[in-house]
C-alpha cells in the first residue's frame, strides 16, 4: 500500500490497482516464525540478490542500490533506529536533501519547524503552538466556555479524498464534547475531530452510509496539560495520533470505510468525496443551531477547555 491508499484517486481509476498490490504466500509449510539469523538490510545488499525462483517469486530484490531518504520505518509496531545502526555503508543520519529544500537552504524553517513536503514542493511545517514563515511566531490559544463555539474560513479548498487536520489541546476532567467539524455545502458528509469521555476521536460521515470511528485508546488527555492530535482521512483510511502517535496514542481503521461497500457488493470503487466547504464548512468547539438568523443552542460544546 502506498500512501494509505489517498492518492490517484482524482484520475478515476476502476480499483485500487494504482496503490495497492496483493500476492499469496507461495511457499508450503509456513513456520511460525521468521527464521533468519542475519541482520534486517535496508537500502541495499551486503550480498549478491537472492535469486527468485529460490523461493517462488515473480520478482527478486533490484540489485541496484537505494539512493534517498528512508524514514519511520516501522516493523510489528516497533520504530527503528535508523541513525544509530550497528553496520552502514553511504550512509549518513538524516535526510539533508529534504531539510535543505526550502527556500533558504539547511535550517530555513527555523529551531522549530522542520521543511517537509518533498523536494518539489517543499514547505516549513511548524511545531504545534508556532506559526510564521520561519515558524517563530507563537500562535494565539482560545478558551471555550459553556455555549461557545468559533467559525472560520480556509484560505484553500483540501483535496476531496485527504483532509489532515491538527490541533492542540488542554482540558481537565473528563471531557466529552466537538473539537473540529468540517463539512461539505448543504450536504451531511464531514469530518469530525471529538473528544470520548476524554479519549480523541475522528469520525468520517455521510450520506446514505454510517459513519465511521477511530479513537485513541489508552489514556484520557484530561490532565492540564497541553496534548497535540492529529487526524487524518485519506482515501478509505481513518487514522488519529494523540502527542507522539507511539502504542496506545495512535489508532487507525483501514476497512472502515469500506464496510458500507461491503454490503453492497463494490469496495473497489473510488472513497466517498468530501468537498469542504472553505467558507463556512469549518467549526470549532461546538456546533450552533439556528432558527432562521437567531442562534438557539450550541451542541456539543466543549466548555472549560483551550
Amino acid at each position: 500500500m502506498v500512501d494509505a491508499c489517498g492518492a490517484g484517486w482524482e484520475e478515476k481509476p476502476r480499483d485500487d490497482a494504482h496503490c495497492i498490490a496483493r500476492a499469496l504466500w507461495s511457499i508450503p509449510n509456513i513456520p511460525k516464525h521468521w527464521e533468519s539469523h542475519g541482520p534486517l538490510q535496508v537500502g541495499g545488499l551486503a550480498q549478491s540478490s537472492t535469486k527468485r525462483e529460490d523461493y517462488g517469486w515473480g520478482e527478486a530484490p533490484t540489485r541496484s542500490a537505494f539512493s534517498g531518504c528512508i524514514s519511520h520505518l516501522n516493523i510489528n509496531d516497533q520504530l527503528v533506529d535508523l541513525g544509530e545502526v550497528a553496520y552502514s555503508k553511504g550512509s549518513v543520519p538524516g535526510c539533508p536533501m529534504q531539510e535543505s529544500a526550502c527556500a533558504g537552504g539547511l535550517g530555513s524553517c527555523g529551531i522549530r519547524g522542520t521543511c517537509t513536503g518533498g523536494l518539489k514542493t517543499p514547505t516549513c511545517e511548524c511545531d504545534s503552538g508556532w506559526s510564521a514563515p520561519k515558524c517563530d511566531t507563537p500562535t494565539v490559544p482560545s478558551t471555550l466556555t459553556t455555549q461557545s463555539y468559533m467559525k472560520m474560513a480556509l484560505s484553500f479548498t483540501p483535496p476531496s479524498e485527504v483532509v489532515t487536520v491538527q490541533m492542540r489541546v488542554r482540558t481537565n476532567g473528563v471531557r466529552t464534547g466537538m473539537l473540529l467539524h468540517l463539512a461539505a455545502q448543504h450536504t451531511q458528509h464531514s469530518f469530525t475531530l471529538h473528544l470520548r469521555a476524554s479519549v480523541a476521536c475522528a469520525s468520517v460521515s455521510g450520506a446514505g452510509w454510517a459513519a465511521r470511528i477511530a479513537c485513541a485508546e489508552g489514556r484520557p488527555i484530561g490532565d492540564g496539560k497541553w496534548h497535540t492530535i492529529r487526524a487524518e482521512r485519506r482515501g478509505h483510511s481513518i487514522t488519529i495520533d494523540v502527542d507522539d502517535g507511539d502504542e496506545w496514542r495512535h489508532n487507525h481503521s483501514f476497512p472502515s470505510l469500506t464496510a458500507w461497500r461491503e454490503n453492497h457488493g463494490d469496495v473497489r470503487g473510488p472513497p466517498m468525496p468530501l468537498e469542504i466547504d472553505k467558507h463556512d464548512g469549518v467549526t470549532i468547539g461546538g456546533l450552533p443551531k439556528f432558527i432562521g438568523v437567531k442562534l438557539v443552542t450550541v451542541g456539543d460544546d466543549l466548555h472549560d477547555s483551550k
